[in-house]
């Protein structure tokens, strides 16, 4: 809570020099959680839930933070060409690492470039951090998604270290069950479930996109309605 005060105090400061700063597409919002205090067995599943609902996530992203960006490269498909392109087997490949460094490894392997870089703690002098960096999100200037996806994070960290490692999907499913299934059971937020579920429809729904801010990661341009908002705060009151 203390934390989400001082970022909300940065938004406020950021707010006075609004009008000169701008964000583009090849930009992305980098949050770090800190791991200090997790178990080896605690990171291993959060790693594990990461592989499990990476696909969930990037429905809440635009297309431009997805597939094809060098500077935040799939976790999965990474471990997938360990494993031969068997899903089944990522779980108990990461379950086998004898270390938060032989997890990082096989996390991102050759650099820090994956949407989950968990190689700030491998780093040596001032570089190094005791923290996890999640780098998929579009770069933004807007609270309410710095605020939601900072909660989001620190939330998916908490719950996968408590709740211990995750089991298989017991059969095939969409990306918006994926979703349901990991806000449902990791993330245990029902204002974060509302407000991404809006989120994504925004971006995925009826259009391809809601604008064109959405569509190339430089921010949402359209404004939320009276109703939308007052929706979201009903759910984040309840």
């Amino acid at each position: 809570k203390h934390g989400l005060q001082e970022v909300e105090h940065v938004i406020r400061v950021l707010d006075k020099f609004r009008s000169s700063i701008k964000v583009n597409y090849s930009m992305g919002f980098h949050v770090h959680v800190n791991i200090s205090k997790l178990s080896d067995s605690q990171l291993i599943s959060v790693c594990q839930n990461f592989i499990k609902y990476e696909q969930a996530m990037d429905t809440l992203m635009p297309p431009s933070r997805q597939k094809g960006n060098t500077y935040c490269k799939s976790n999965r498909l990474a471990i997938e060409d360990m494993v031969g392109g068997y899903s089944e087997d990522i779980g108990p490949l990461l379950a086998t690492c004898y270390s938060k460094e032989e997890l990082a490894e096989r996390m991102c392997p050759n650099d820090r470039y994956y949407k989950l870089n968990m190689r700030p703690f491998l780093a040596f002098g001032n570089a190094y951090k005791p923290t996890i960096e999640f780098r998929q999100h579009s770069s933004t200037c807007n609270k309410l998604k710095i605020k939601n996806w900072i909660r989001f994070c620190m939330s998916f960290v908490h719950n996968s270290a408590r709740l211990g490692p995750p089991g298989h999907m017991r059969e095939e499913v969409d990306d918006h069950k994926l979703f349901e299934h990991m806000m449902t059971h990791v993330v245990k937020d029902r204002y974060l479930r509302g407000y991404y579920r809006e989120r994504s429809m925004k971006l995925y729904g009826e259009k391809e996109n809601c604008c064109d801010g959405c569509a190339h990661g430089g921010g949402c341009d359209a404004r939320v309605s009276k109703s939308d908002f007052l929706h979201l705060l009903l759910q984040h009151n309840s």
